[in-house]
């Protein structure tokens, strides 16, 4: 389709949509689903976050941004053009890890989402595996169509009728009927935001791309004649109450309730972001999902000063956001990273060529602070970059997940490292005035004790600047927690990245378990009963996989050791990008070896032989090099040349049994 040209504003719009979608969640999610007196018994009126009040983390796992930001990769994996639900439906099936990540897993006709991803499991293709006719018109009429849209309208700015479509090809992998009316047109007013234009206009926009006539057509209609009516928003919650609420409209949490709220909330915001989350938030039902909607509908319209009018939303949050998927080195992520993806996707389907990759940590919006926070006597601040002053003190931004972070918010975080040993770092800072300044690391130390390591300082003149570069120690074994900068002076940190593949061993520390955290688990069990000998791992059925890593790493060796007493093949995988989606070398029982390309389906790019039987052991050695991968099992090697680059984490592969591998040793390629 041809599309307008994107707004010179667009970046900083995207940001703040991102902005006002995990706000949303944050502010919505102490209390969701609880009805609207409870909350208002509890809290009184939602003007501020009571993740405190209520005695749980502001900053959590939640499926609403998981899905946003993950279902949204179709673009950039398959360089995706036009909306397709088979496209989308390949994300799910690479990125969700069953009964962990992402979904609510609430069961066979319980969850429309677990519903959908058993039929996708199962062989029925998108849209077929969100349809009614599989799963039942109540089922397939839930609410999580709409949840999961905002990236369809962020990539869309001021084309709501392309948003819709997308939103329409999406939403069809799991739901059907008004849920994809509902999600079109929070989609459209995404995308229709753009231009900042009046709540009345966003409105009117929701009925053009609905199908005329249908429930949720009808839905807006009323609850705007509501509105006009000069009904209070009490007095229409009750109208949407009697007419449109939860004892009307069956299932665990419908399409059609939730979206009367959303359209309630704009209305009587009248464009206030802090309006817009004290009515929604406290009008009840599903108020994470309600309140990420709006907050990003009017993160958009009223850009980043539209988080300041009352409340500071922006402050507690500090950008973080988790995205658990078997892609876990992007667990660990900030809205500054996810408005670059979403800037990027836009770019794909316009054929726009992407600009060249900022530093993982380069500040670029206003006031963004990418998830640092001070430690010691530091006080940080946004100006054009991070400014951090201290005299025993610095900033610290996460690259993995803290042991706080575990078992909170109800969804499971799987996550990976950011940062390895042997990664070579780089900072590039400015002095305001005289000072000292040197890299500063956390990581799980001896016991699973939170321990800080300092690197040697430099020092700075006013007004100096510096490149200051290391490769990452190692600290035997454990996961590295978060980098930043220990300061004593006045600097201001511009930019902060990492580049190239670890030199490290990826094994069992010498004391704790937090180690084993840092590994994206797809086996049905890891038994843990021999620090020398760290991944017993079992897949009863099918394929499992266990690995480590980010998706930048290419151009790399693993090597590791191990045995088999029962499995129908074994082995390792390198240039993982998903649970279908990497390159391995494996063992048959027969002794058969082959190199190996998954890609939703596999391909055999070579084949050969050991002598083995059961509980024999093997060594394998796994590299890939640009377009080459070589594989050596026992002395045996195998080559070939795969039809397109990759990159990936690195990791065990089981079928159908068990089997033991010692310590995972990877390196660059020399």
């Amino acid at each position: 389709m041809p599309w307008g040209p994107l707004p010179t504003d667009y970046a900083e719009r995207v940001y703040a949509g991102v902005l006002g979608k995990i706000i949303g969640v944050y502010a919505g999610r102490p209390f969701e689903q609880w009805p609207q007196k409870a909350i208002e018994a509890k809290f009184g009126e939602i003007d501020r976050y009571v993740a405190d009040e209520a005695g749980v983390p502001l900053i959590v796992a939640d499926d609403d941004i998981s899905g946003t930001f993950t279902f949204l990769r179709a673009i950039l994996d398959d360089k995706l053009t036009e909306p397709a639900p088979e496209a989308v439906a390949k994300v799910w099936l690479d990125y969700i890890i069953e009964n962990q990540t992402i979904l609510w897993w609430g069961g066979l006709g319980v969850s429309a989402e677990h519903t959908a991803f058993l039929r996708l499991k199962n062989g029925i293709t998108a849209p077929a595996s969100g349809s009614s006719e599989h799963n039942g018109k109540i089922m397939a009429e839930q609410i999580g169509a709409q949840i999961f849209i905002d990236g369809w309208g962020l990539i869309c700015p001021n084309e709501p009728a392309a948003a819709a479509a997308w939103a329409d090809a999406a939403g069809r992998v799991s739901h059907d009927g008004e849920a994809i009316e509902g999600a079109k047109a929070v989609a459209a007013m995404v995308a229709a935001a753009f231009s900042s234009p009046s709540i009345d206009d966003l409105i009117e926009v929701a009925l053009s791309v609905v199908v005329p006539n249908c429930l949720i057509h009808r839905v807006i209609r009323d609850v705007r004649d509501w509105f006009y009516s000069g009904l209070t928003w009490r007095e229409g919650l009750a109208k949407i109450q009697t007419q449109y609420g939860y004892d009307v409209f069956p299932g665990g949490c419908h399409i059609v309730p939730n979206h009367a709220l959303v359209i309630h909330a704009l209305l009587h915001s009248r464009g206030s972001f802090s309006e817009g989350m004290r009515v929604v938030n406290t009008c009840g039902y599903d108020t994470d999902c309600n309140s990420a909607n709006v907050g990003c509908i009017l993160g958009v319209r009223n850009g980043l000063a539209g988080f300041v009018d009352g409340y500071d939303w922006r402050t507690p949050v500090n950008d973080r956001l988790f995205l658990p998927t078997a892609d876990g080195g992007r667990c660990i992520s900030d809205a500054v990273i996810e408005a670059r993806k979403v800037i990027e996707a836009a770019q794909m389907i316009r054929g726009i060529e992407a600009q060249a990759a900022l530093p993982r940590f380069s500040f670029e919006f206003p006031g963004s602070t990418q998830g640092f926070s001070a430690f010691g006597d530091a006080q940080v601040s946004h100006a054009d970059g991070l400014r951090i002053a201290a005299e025993n003190g610095g900033a610290i931004t996460p690259t993995f997940l803290e042991p706080s972070n575990l078992g909170s918010g109800g969804y499971s975080l799987v996550a990976c490292p950011t940062l390895y040993p042997g990664q070579a770092i780089i900072a590039n800072a400015v002095a305001t005035g005289p000072s000292e300044v040197s890299f500063a690391l956390k990581y799980a130390g001896e016991d699973d004790t939170i321990q800080t390591w300092e690197g040697p300082s430099t020092r700075l003149q006013a007004g100096e600047a510096l490149s200051l570069t290391m490769t990452c120690p190692e600290f035997g074994g454990a996961p590295i927690l978060g980098i930043g900068l220990k300061v004593t002076g006045d600097v201001t940190l511009k930019s902060l990245d990492w580049s190239g593949v670890p030199t490290t061993s990826l094994r069992s520390t010498e004391s704790g378990n937090y180690w084993q955290h840092a590994w994206v688990n797809a086996m049905d069990t890891w038994h843990r009963w021999n620090r020398s000998v760290p991944f017993h791992l079992v897949k009863n059925s099918g394929t499992g996989l266990l690995f480590q890593g980010t998706q930048e790493w290419k151009d790399y060796t693993v090597s590791a050791q191990g045995t088999s007493n029962l499995a129908d093949e074994f082995g390792l995988a390198i240039c993982v990008r998903g649970l279908q989606r990497y390159v391995a070398v494996i063992v048959k029982r027969s002794g058969a070896v082959e190199l190996i390309e998954a890609n939703h389906g596999r391909r055999v790019l070579a084949t050969g032989n050991i002598a083995y039987e059961l509980g024999d052991p093997v060594s394998f050695q796994l590299r890939q090099s640009g377009l080459t991968v070589v594989a050596r099992v026992n002395g045996v090697e195998l080559e070939a040349t795969l039809e397109n680059e990759v990159s990936g984490a690195a990791g065990f592969v089981i079928t159908n049994g068990t089997a033991v591998f010692g310590p995972l040793e990877i390196a660059p390629v020399r």
